[in-house]
């Protein structure tokens, strides 16, 4: 018999040689699969890219990973999203690149275990925070690296952009990325070059219990503060690549110094945006999105294959963090997306995101901006 130790936890079984080894040899989304009885000492699992029968000692040893799988197995939620509604919840809004980017820097800093980072177009030269003098160790690069050597895990998924019409350098951004340490693994997605669609999620998890969400990626002219200055002739606030106008020169990734429009010349594109904090059993729900997003990913990195398991919740009691801005509490909050198989593995698209918009313009009363 194939003797191997399972840990089964929110929807997700890793199995390992054994029970010292720290990385599984695989990971299964069990949300969207079944589970089977055969016989008396014998289970089915089933998903969409696994499929096999395990044997127990006995009946009561059966009846207990029935139990435990079936209660990991996805159920029907609010707009057919994979998570429920979670109570109790901090959560906070950001308008603009600077609230984001300075409550991001703190909880970063205070990161215990691991760090989750999605994005569309990632730049390790972004400065987190412009106080002047410019710090470096405030550069996001600097601040992943000061994290990696203090033990802390960090895990970046960038979409693999196409150059046509893009300079985003996604090969760039993970070669770097990896080369800075051990505990900084960055991978892009998908394995060929897309041409019609885009990874778009843009989100940070901290621990599993943080999480960013929101339409601010981590790069260059995303950051600005509620000013909205169109000059910046000394560069104490956007530096080098940051200071650019879309209308003149498209997105472009690079080394920080690197100039992208003459400031003599022309004025700089103001970048209006939101973005959001949520925290306890949200954040372990973005954590989850990402998890199956990098795991489905990791399927063709086989050469360093890397899989990713959620942590084991913890309640706030445990947190002891500071925030730069006051939370709002005991918020209802609800995690929503669109994905599908080619993105994360998924047999089935879900349009949550898509299902609750269509119901926020058919239940407002009042006004409707888009």
């Amino acid at each position: 018999a194939d003797t191997r130790w399972f840990v089964l936890r929110s929807g997700f079984l890793a199995y390992y040689r054994n029970k010292t080894d720290e990385h599984p040899l695989n990971v299964i989304n069990i949300s969207y699969g079944s589970v089977r009885l055969v016989g008396t000492q014998c289970f089915y699992i089933n998903t969409l890219d696994f499929e096999r029968q395990f044997y127990t000692k006995d009946s009561d040893e059966l009846s207990k990973w029935i139990n435990a799988l079936r209660s990991n197995l996805g159920g029907v939620n609010r707009y057919k999203s994979f998570a429920p509604v979670r109570k109790r919840i901090n959560a906070q809004w950001f308008i603009n690149g600077q609230e984001y980017f300075e409550e991001l820097l703190s909880l970063l800093l205070q990161a215990r275990e691991r760090i989750f980072i999605a994005d569309w177009y990632l730049s390790p030269g972004v400065y987190l925070c412009r106080d002047q003098p410019l710090n470096k160790q405030t550069r996001l690069d600097r601040v992943l690296l000061q994290q990696a050597e203090r033990g802390v895990k960090i895990y970046v998924l960038i979409w693999n952009a196409p150059t046509v019409g893009f300079n985003l350098q996604a090969k760039y951004v993970c070669d770097y990325l990896n080369s800075l340490s051990a505990n900084i693994h960055a991978i892009r997605h998908p394995y060929l070059t897309p041409m019609t669609w885009s990874h778009h999620q843009k989100f940070v998890v901290i621990d599993d219990f943080f999480a960013f969400v929101g339409g601010i990626d981590l790069c260059y002219t995303r950051y600005d503060t509620n000013e909205y200055r169109i000059t910046d002739p000394t560069e104490e606030v956007f530096p080098g690549r940051d200071y650019s106008n879309l209308n003149f020169a498209g997105e472009d990734n690079g080394p920080t110094k690197t100039v992208r429009v003459d400031r003599t010349k022309f004025a700089r594109l103001p970048w209006h945006d939101i973005h959001m904090l949520v925290d306890g059993l949200a954040a372990h729900d973005v954590a989850i999105n990402f998890i199956q997003r990098w795991n489905h990913a990791m399927r063709v990195e086989s050469s360093r294959i890397r899989f990713l398991t959620p942590l084991e919740y913890k309640p706030m009691e445990d947190k002891k963090v500071r925030f730069c801005r006051t939370v709002y509490e005991n918020c209802e909050c609800q995690v929503l997306r669109s994905i599908c198989q080619w993105s994360a593995g998924v047999p089935v698209p879900e349009q949550s995101i898509y299902k609750a918009y269509l119901v926020a313009i058919k239940e407002s009363r009042h006004f409707i901006y888009i």
